[in-house]
Parts: C-alpha cells; structure tokens; sequence
C-alpha cells in the first residue's frame, strides 16, 4: 500500500480493522511523529526526556489499534481525536503520579528562578481549563479539526485529506468555522463565570 496524500484517513482506518498490517503502518507513520510532537512540551519538566514522551506517545497509540476492531469512526477527525484523548490521559496519569512523588531535584541557589511566578501559573493553567473544557463542548469533528491544524500544524491539504474535503480551502473554510465555534463556546464560559 503506498503512502499516497488521497488515502484517506477513514480509508485506511477500515483497512487496518480488515486486519491489513500496511494500512496500520501507514497510519503510524503518518501520524506518530505528529503526535510525539505535540505530546513533547506536555510532560511535566521533572519527567520530561526524549524516551519518556515517546514511549508515553507510542503506549496509547498501541492501546488506540490494539482496540481498532470496535473502533467505528463518524468522520475522518475521529481517529485523531481518540488518539488525542488517549495520549491527554496518560499525559494526566503521568502529571498524578508525578504530584504524588514531587520533584527529585534538588534545589540550586546559585540559579535564579527563571520559572513563571505563581500567579502567572495560575493564569496560564485557568487559561488551559478555559480552552480544555471549550475544546470538550465542541463537537467531535470541530475538536478533531482545530488538534489536525493547530496542534498537530498539519497543512491545509493534509487537513482536507484526512477530513474528506475536496480542496485545501474548503478544509480552511471548516477549519475557520471551527474556530468560530470554539471562540463563542469560550465566550459564553467566561461570561458564564462573571
């Protein structure tokens, strides 16, 4: 099976639950590195190391085909959107158990703290719920949509692959609409908590 830009993601999902080894290859290549990237600067600092976060990636990619057979995809975004969430999770796990053990630096007053103050964390992490919890009110496709483009910076052509679309505009235009939608569901949350 060749890596050609018109195999659709929904094309290769019902090849690789056929049981076709290439059709899996191919979803892993063209997708793996993407998702390393992405889960990269999500690790907490104190375990962050090249090794950990692909291993992290490369465990709940596994865990996603392991389970392909009772995978029924609605649309292109989803398989995407399912190994986000699988990948988010363990990322999650990873943060607890981090929590639970603490940092095994030691401290260093010779090196100044170049680290956000607290306040700043604070501000930055309720920015991150705000975004998480929005992203979580859309539906699947728009959340799968604005993870292909922005979080994985697939092109507009990938996008418009993976999703079906005819062209690289028409996946911009769905793309924007998307972003439509998670400005106004951002919205009506902050107006919601004043």
């Amino acid at each position: 099976m060749a890596d050609s830009n018109e195999e659709s993601t929904l094309h290769l999902l019902a090849e690789a639950r056929a049981g076709r080894g290439e059709a899996l290859e191919l979803l892993c290549r063209r997708y793996l590195p993407r998702i390393r990237t992405w889960a990269r600067g999500r690790l907490p600092e104190c375990a962050r190391n090249l090794e950990d976060t692909d291993d992290l990636v490369q465990d709940a990619f596994l865990r996603v085909l392991r389970h392909m057979e009772h995978f029924d995809p609605q649309h292109s975004g989803a398989f995407l959107g399912l190994v986000r969430t699988t990948v988010r999770n363990s990322l999650v796990d990873r943060y607890r158990r981090m929590g639970r053990r603490g940092s095994t630096e030691p401290a260093d007053v010779e090196i100044p703290d170049i680290r956000p103050s607290p306040l700043e964390k604070l501000l930055g992490e309720e920015c991150a719920r705000s975004y998480e919890a929005a992203l979580d009110a859309l539906d699947p496709l728009d959340r799968a949509l604005l993870f292909s483009r922005f979080e994985l910076r697939l092109e507009y052509q990938d996008v418009a692959r993976d999703f079906g679309k005819p062209t690289a505009d028409a996946a911009r235009m769905a793309v924007k609409r998307a972003v439509m939608r998670l400005a106004e569901t951002l919205g009506s949350t902050e107006s919601d908590r004043i």
